[in-house]
């Protein structure tokens, strides 16, 4: 969604509730699937044994993003987008900010500090922290974290991509329970991500 720091839309953060949701859409909404304009997509596709996925497009921001295709897709305001998995804690989200900072790495140091500060974010732990090619030849940030939530079983992992095209910041991450096998997944969703021809520059 299009805004500042704050990604929570101004309401606050609630315990139990994974980062993915309160960034997106915040606390009240994440509970209320009537806050999201759901989306039909297409369908997705399989091979063998893999899991199929669908893609989201948004024409209007310039970019596509895969993710399971059994999970709902839900259109947010300024180009946000937020899926959710119906059987798990699993969720992904993307943001699309306005006027950033050219640099990709500030960019995403900026959402590290938001994680650091959030109170509901215990013993946070960066796993990997890489950088990252799109086909459409932006470069990228991806990071990867585990943490505690708001109560001391709430254990979390996450994978975020930054993206920079002109002035707009691209952020696509995918949050789950820790104790899930969800890695793979999760990476398939974030390199997926990718701007279209006509994106800005």
């Amino acid at each position: 969604m299009t805004n500042g720091s704050d990604r929570s839309d101004g309401h606050p953060l609630a315990r139990g509730v994974p980062a993915w949701r309160r960034r997106s859409v915040g606390a009240d909404r994440a509970r209320d699937p009537s806050a999201h304009s759901w989306v039909e997509t297409d369908g997705g596709t399989a091979g063998g044994d893999e899991a199929a996925f669908a893609t989201y497009t948004d024409e209007e921001y310039g970019y596509t993003v895969s993710y399971p295709a059994d999970w709902s897709a839900g259109v947010d305001a300024g180009g946000g987008a937020t899926f959710e998995d119906p059987a798990s804690t699993a969720g992904a989200v993307v943001f699309v900010d306005e006027n950033v900072e050219r640099d990709v790495a500030a960019y995403a140091e900026r959402f590290e500090a938001e994680l650091a500060a959030d109170d509901h974010v215990h013993d946070v732990e960066r796993l990997d922290r890489r950088t990252v090619w799109l086909p459409s030849g932006h470069r990228g940030r991806a990071v990867e974290y585990r943490y505690v939530g708001g109560a001391p079983d709430e254990r979390w992992r996450l994978t975020y991509l930054f993206v920079v095209a002109g002035t707009a910041g691209y952020t696509v991450g995918v949050d789950w329970a820790a104790d899930i096998d969800f890695e793979a997944v999760a990476w398939t969703v974030v390199e997926s991500f990718s701007l279209t021809p006509d994106s800005t520059e």
